[in-house]
């Protein structure tokens, strides 16, 4: 829903040649007309505060040690591949980060028959517990400024 002067309209998706109806109606082309039908992610870091507790995933090892410390049940499809999360946090550890090296050491392990990081596409972090700041990103201050109109 857009606000359109005190009313709400549905937001449409824009017409080939990039405005909405909205705009197209009111005949503006102006940056307000622009704004309100453009719509941006917001891109948030995370911030591990002094005292997280965060598991390397690095070599093959690393995830191989990783399962053996948190077994899931032997009745849980994925206990041979996967730890079990809930325990980790219990135990205290706050996140899990896999590193690019971790992911290439990783990455013709089978899901089924022994630890695997399937799923997991990019380096990244997995947190258990909330033990992180949330903070803006250039990225999204970048985002957020509106592109020069040409014409």
């Amino acid at each position: 829903m857009v606000l359109a002067g005190d009313r709400l309209v549905r937001r449409r998706r824009p017409d080939r040649d990039g405005m909405d109806r909205l705009a197209r109606q009111s005949g503006r082309r102006d940056r307000t007309a622009l704004q309100a039908r453009r719509t941006y992610s917001r891109i948030t870091a995370a911030k591990p505060l002094p005292e997280a507790q965060i598991y390397l995933i690095d070599t093959e090892a690393d995830l191989d040690r990783l399962v053996a410390a948190f077994p899931l049940p032997p009745d849980h499809l994925m206990y041979r591949s996967t730890p079990d999360w809930e325990a980790m946090a219990s135990a205290g550890w706050d996140a899990v980060y896999v590193t690019d090296a971790g992911l290439t050491a990783n990455a013709d392990r089978h899901v089924i028959a022994e630890p695997s990081l399937h799923g997991w596409d990019c380096p990244s972090v997995l947190w258990l517990r909330p033990t992180y700041q949330l903070t803006s990103s250039d990225a999204e201050a970048s985002a957020e400024q509106v592109p020069p109109l040409h014409g």
